[in-house]
């Protein structure tokens, strides 16, 4: 069924059509009448509403036939709301109209529709903003919203909402649902099911919910935030602030400089374009920093790090961590745990402090990259400079660093910082 909306309708478009708005009785004046067309006017109201159909018969005489189309129109002759792409016998109609209705539009259309597949309620010519204009059928929806500040939630079922121009506010349910914002900042909300949300060019928000979700931002500076499932997000090009969830998520920032932030899952996360803040959580994550002067924080689980391109900055934090600087001049960390360190192309600095435990340089370069030690009361000639095969091992009382490729009798102050 595909109901178009346009609006103003009041509180309930039946009864402002049918119903005479005293006795709360049917009140309708047949203008016309043919077996493909029956056209009434409430003398109440001023609505005149055309019913299209086959087979109707004269509704003072029976009451036949199949109704297939539904159109009323205000007195000044502006249609309000139409409805097609539906069959329903005049007789049930009719009873639905003689029945006891509370003013609430969507338990009347699920009584009266209650035998469709799917409906598409499209606002998107109306005169007015939507505020969950279907709350509660059980049937796939498909919202598609005004040029206002729209509210729109899905049901029990699989739903599309369209947010339209306007600042919204789109909200899945149950079931797997699809949201696309459109234009203006607006806010989505995913639900209990597998959701897609794709946000459009304002400066929007985004709550995904339990189920594995997807989610895209575009142009604007958004605030993301995955939920409890697996969830996979693309964020647009604006400054983006992301948050990971509780599951296992992907994260791929967009061009501008974006925040992330990990939780518990082993997330994917991408910084793209542009200088990005990364703080991945407590699990074994995979970040890169990508393009731009990157901030990674690697977390508290055994992570893997790698800034791109740029002059980045990488802290393991704790754990058994791998981090990379990639092209430019790099400051690595690798903070508690076991840490195996590549700076990449350009003057690399890396940096040890208490606690640091027994890492590994991959590409320590002589005359270009520095140490930092960070210990009280520590200089060169307190280091121990131990060689091995396929190095040098350096003690510094609070941990051992291996040298990859570099002789220990090539070493001197210069290569080292004491801070």
């Amino acid at each position: 069924m595909l109901i178009k909306y346009y609006g103003p309708t009041g509180e309930d478009f039946f009864r402002d059509a049918f119903f005479d708005s005293e006795d709360d009785e049917v009140d309708l004046d047949f203008l016309s009448v043919s077996p493909t067309r029956i056209v009434g006017r409430n003398e109440d109201s001023g609505y005149v509403t055309t019913l299209s159909g086959t087979g109707l018969s004269d509704p003072d005489e029976a009451l036949t036939g199949t109704i297939t189309g539904i159109e009323t129109e205000d007195a000044a002759g502006r249609t309000l709301v139409a409805f097609s792409d539906f069959e329903v016998s005049f007789e049930d109609f009719a009873a639905f109209l003689i029945g006891d209705l509370e003013d609430n539009n969507p338990q009347a259309i699920n009584l009266l529709f209650g035998n469709e597949t799917e409906l598409t309620f499209d606002a998107s010519q109306s005169v007015e903003a939507m505020d969950d204009p279907l709350s509660g059928l059980p049937i796939p929806i498909t919202h598609i919203g005004s040029d206002f500040a729209d509210f729109l939630a899905g049901g029990s079922a699989d739903d599309v909402l369209r947010g339209g121009t306007g600042n919204d506010d789109l909200y899945a349910r149950d079931g797997a649902d699809t949201i696309y914002g459109g234009a203006g900042d607006d806010e989505a909300g995913g639900g209990t099911g597998d959701d897609t949300i794709w946000m459009g060019a304002g400066d929007d928000t985004v709550y995904a919910g339990a189920g594995d979700d997807l989610i895209g931002g575009a142009a604007g500076d958004d605030e993301i935030w995955a939920g409890a499932g697996n969830d996979t997000v693309y964020a647009g090009g604006g400054a983006e602030r992301i948050g990971a969830g509780t599951g296992t998520d992907e994260i791929w920032a967009g061009g501008g400089n974006d925040t992330v932030y990990g939780v518990a899952g082993d997330n994917d996360i991408g910084g793209g374009d542009g200088d990005d803040e990364i703080w991945a959580g407590t699990g074994a994550d995979s970040v890169l920093g990508g393009d731009g002067d990157d901030l990674i924080m690697a977390g508290w689980g055994n992570d893997t790090a790698w800034g791109g391109n740029g002059a980045d900055t990488l802290n393991g934090i704790d754990g058994d961590d791998r981090l990379g600087g990639g092209d430019g001049s790099d400051v690595l960390t690798g903070g508690f745990g076991n840490d195996t360190l590549l700076g990449g192309d350009g003057a690399d600095t890396f940096v040890f402090g208490a606690g640091h435990g027994n890492d590994r340089i991959a590409d320590f370069e002589l005359g270009v990259d520095t140490i930092e030690i960070g210990l009280a009361n520590t200089g060169f000639d307190d280091l121990g400079l131990t060689a091995q095969a396929g190095g040098t091992l350096v003690t510094t009382g609070a941990g051992t660093i291996e040298l990859a490729g570099v002789l220990s009798t090539d070493l001197s102050a210069d290569d080292f910082d004491f801070v």
